[in-house]
């Protein structure tokens, strides 16, 4: 046997001695997901087997009532015919596919395979809400859109994220952000709409919070705009935000949309063939896994009147 001098010299003990060592935690990734889809979408709609692809969402339009003013029993009301309408939303399929040796998840530690599905299942729902903000964005007739002054850069060509802007042309795109929001809303009250839903770059949305007392929004909470505990811009000129990072931000960009103001319960709609679904099917002769995750989704603009652009001129 060799002596205790012998087993405990660097030479002998290098081998034994991990490379690294891993702590128990695992950092995801970074995902903007989960704000929209299943969230501000008016029908969410499940498709039975045999049911075709296309989902039609049928609308009513309004009708005039009508005035009598006679009194005779030849007085009568005039038939009227509706032309009905539907919006169509159409499946479209949506996956990820990845492989796992065998091997690697033997010699790895932690939860390899949890932890790429998980991913897997972030990027799917990140799709989603990529998907129903195009949607959104897809501008024509009749949509509507509020042309702000200028574009919004929101800090000039140096962003200064911790000095506070004293700059009056920041100040005064501050004002016409939040008046556009105000215009709006009540553009789409007086076409007889809800409109509820804000949906702003959370780069804008510090836009409004650093500035909000330079003009009659007042001091924070006082009803102009909330924020929460922790921040978080939720509420503008009665408005709910969404402060959506799939959204654009602060940008000179011509045209770009820089806020939405939308009516959640006509906006827009998705429909499901098929939820998320998992599969994992092992190759033996080569020693890997292949996991795939796909799902039957789709969604579209519904009543465009329902929608608003706060755009760069």
């Amino acid at each position: 046997m060799r002596d205790l001098i012998e087993l405990t010299t660097e030479t002998e003990t290098t081998t034994w001695i991990p490379a690294d060592s891993y702590a128990d935690l695992i950092l995801e990734a970074s995902v903007c997901y989960g704000q929209l889809s299943g969230v501000i979408t008016a029908v969410e709609h499940d498709f039975g087997a045999c049911e075709g692809k296309i989902i039609q969402v049928r609308s009513v339009p309004a009708r005039t009532a009508q005035a009598l003013t006679g009194v005779g029993i030849t007085d009568c009301l005039s038939a009227t015919s509706s032309t009905l309408a539907t919006y169509s939303i159409t499946l479209g399929k949506y996956g990820d596919y990845d492989t796992l040796p065998g091997f690697s998840i033997f010699q790895t530690c932690g939860p390899l395979k949890q932890a790429l599905l998980n991913e897997m299942a972030k990027g799917l729902a990140k799709k989603r809400d990529q998907t129903v903000l195009a949607a959104m964005l897809t501008f024509g007739v009749p949509s509507v859109s509020k042309s702000l002054a200028s574009a919004l850069q929101c800090f000039g060509s140096s962003p200064k994220w911790a000095v506070k802007q004293t700059a009056t042309a920041i100040w005064g795109r501050a004002v016409d952000l939040y008046d556009k929001i105000c215009y709006s809303v009540g553009s789409m009250r007086a076409r007889a709409y809800n409109p509820d839903t804000l949906i702003i770059n959370p780069n804008v949305a510090s836009f409004l919070k650093t500035n909000y007392n330079q003009y009659n929004i007042g001091t924070p909470n006082s009803g102009g705009i909330t924020i929460n505990d922790d921040h978080v811009l939720e509420k503008c000129a009665g408005l709910n935000v969404i402060e959506c990072c799939n959204m654009s931000a602060c940008t000179n960009l011509s045209g770009a949309t820089v806020a939405m103001v939308i009516d959640s319960s006509r906006a827009v709609g998705e429909g499901w063939g098929m939820r998320p679904k998992y599969s994992e099917v092992y190759e033996p002769e080569c020693d890997y896994y292949k996991e795939v995750v796909m799902m039957y989704w789709g969604t579209h603009k519904l009543d465009p009147l329902a929608i608003c652009h706060i755009k760069n001129p």
